[in-house]
């Protein structure tokens, strides 16, 4: 934890926190496959045998091609956003990246 974040380090689907949450930054550190990353205010155990197709409220659409970004990483992303339910990143079937989330 710094300054009163917390961080987490992400190369997969993960919910990041069940609850209130506040999303301070997203920060790509290298993409190696095309694909797409879904911030979602969610809390994936509300969902125990699949997930619907568009559950949870969107926050954002990372669209991550390692073409077009791999000379400018990593990049940083503000979002200072409060998400009443819970802070889920759903990776694609598709992208190769990793991220660093910091929130509280």
């Amino acid at each position: 934890m710094f300054d009163g974040w917390n961080r987490i380090h992400v190369n997969s689907s993960t919910q990041i926190k069940v609850d209130s949450v506040v999303l301070h930054t997203i920060a790509i550190n290298g993409i190696t496959a095309l694909g797409n990353v879904t911030l979602r205010d969610a809390n994936a155990g509300a969902f125990p045998y699949a997930f619907p197709i568009d559950w949870g409220v969107p926050v954002g659409e990372l669209h991550l091609d390692p073409a077009v970004s791999v000379s400018v990483q990593p990049i940083p992303l503000i979002y200072d956003c409060e998400l009443p339910t819970g802070l889920f990143v759903d990776f694609d079937g598709t992208v190769a990246t990793d991220l660093t989330v910091t929130y509280k």
